[in-house]
């Protein structure tokens, strides 16, 4: 009974510690942010098939200035994309006018560009692979 529970224990230890060597932290730099006018909803999404409709992190921050960064914690490795919009109402979304054109600043990963719609998955995507940094320009 002593081994198999310092077995399991053993066992358990072994997989936090693989667990947190693949966590990784990435920095969010923001840049062409309204100042102290609305909030840089941020959103990290995992899949091709999630993309701009199902995140898997979430943020919303203030910026005070024209850059802002954000740290995503705890993060595995593996393939995201970021969207982010500078919600300058407040309503929660990007606004657009009568002909779909964006009225907020928004940007995603790479700094991908749609032309008349949004950045596809293929353009704004990026490997973690331990910790790193991604720079998003918004328009």
């Amino acid at each position: 009974m002593k081994i198999t529970t310092l077995t399991s224990i053993t066992a358990l230890i072994a997989a936090l510690a693989v667990s947190s060597a693949s966590a990784a932290t990435l920095k969010i730099l923001v840049e062409g942010a309204v100042p102290n006018k609305g909030t840089l909803r941020i959103t990290l999404f995992a899949s091709e098939e999630g993309w701009l409709k199902t995140g898997v992190r979430s943020l919303e921050i203030k910026a005070d200035s024209p850059k802002a960064s954000v740290l995503v914690e705890n993060l595995p490795d593996g393939e995201y994309a970021i969207s982010v919009i500078d919600d300058l109402d407040g309503n929660g979304r990007l606004d657009t006018n009568a002909m779909g054109i964006p009225k907020e600043p928004y940007g995603f990963s790479n700094n991908a560009k749609g032309v008349f719609c949004p950045a596809k998955w293929a353009d704004a995507k990026f490997k973690v692979e331990g910790d790193g940094v991604v720079r998003i320009r918004l328009d």
